[in-house]
């Protein structure tokens, strides 16, 4: 089962915050986590922190080459294969998005290139940035 977790950026550091997210009644976009008030782990509460909604992602339940999280809106380059067991890396980078299928809604993580599902790649992959933080980046992703 994949873990369903959010990142977005604080509305006013601009530093991420992981784990739960909701709207407000009136709006506010927010990240929530778990904050343990006693030992036992009986009693906990969760803090939350406002983000910007334009930043907001889902994790994918994905991982890149080196372990770390692939989010939606995360930039990837990915390897078509090797040779001589050198990568051969795509020509472009690949930004992660979020789309739902017909009444099913149905989460599926794409790389916006080609529009192939994510999750079905078993090819290598590495996080070089996000579009957030690295929009310079967008020049060359497809």
């Amino acid at each position: 089962m994949r873990t369903i977790k959010f990142r977005g950026q604080h509305w006013k550091t601009g530093e991420w915050e992981y784990g739960y997210y909701c709207v407000t009644n009136e709006g506010d976009h927010l990240i929530g986590t778990v904050d343990i008030l006693s030992q036992d782990m009986s009693i906990c509460d969760l803090l939350f922190t406002q983000v910007n909604p334009e930043t907001v992602g889902q994790f994918t339940g994905l991982h890149d080459k080196d372990g770390r999280e692939i989010y939606e809106g995360d930039v990837i380059d990915v390897c078509n294969g090797s040779i001589n067991g050198v990568p051969w890396m795509d020509q472009s980078p690949h930004v992660v998005r979020w789309r739902g299928y017909g009444s099913y809604d149905t989460c599926r993580f794409l790389r916006a290139k080609d529009g192939s599902d994510l999750s079905d790649s078993t090819h290598w992959r590495q996080i070089v940035g996000n579009i957030h933080d690295n929009p310079e980046l967008m020049k060359g992703a497809k």
